[in-house]
């Protein structure tokens, strides 16, 4: 299968927005490139483990750290294939907001000195040995 490597990330956080980019390379193996097998990958943003588990809130008499309320929020990436080529660049653009990352209204503890993301590279084949097609279905109101 496919490995996949992140090369470069770039985030900027203004407002409640973080927007920026990940890019990264497929390696593929000969058998893939003679086969062009191709492969979906998907971008995972985290808040970061290092930064959440590092902030503490007050609640109650006692006091929790960001890390329960992390979200992991997904962006699709094109499908790439080898199409002769023993690797594949893609860069994936990112904005997302803030309170899309956090559950329990956490986000607002989330401040660009301490801030970070996780980033994560999933593959996905896209061959399929069987596949059904049905088209022009009707919608019933």
């Amino acid at each position: 299968m496919a490995s996949v490597s992140v090369t470069k990330c770039v985030f900027k956080k203004s407002g409640t927005t973080i927007t920026g980019s990940v890019t990264f390379q497929l390696t593929f193996s000969a058998w893939e490139v003679a086969l062009n097998l191709s492969y979906q990958p998907t971008v995972h943003i985290t808040p970061s483990l290092a930064a959440t588990s590092t902030t503490f809130i007050s609640v109650g008499r006692g006091k929790i750290n960001l890390v329960g309320g992390r979200k992991d929020v997904a962006f699709p990436a094109p499908v790439l294939c080898p199409s002769g080529n023993l690797a594949s660049v893609a860069t994936v653009p990112i904005s997302v907001e803030v309170n899309a990352l956090f559950n329990y209204g956490y986000e607002r503890y989330f401040n660009v000195p301490t801030a970070g993301v996780d980033v994560r590279v999933d593959l996905a084949p896209t061959t399929s040995l069987t596949q059904d097609i049905v088209q022009e279905q009707p919608v019933v109101a």
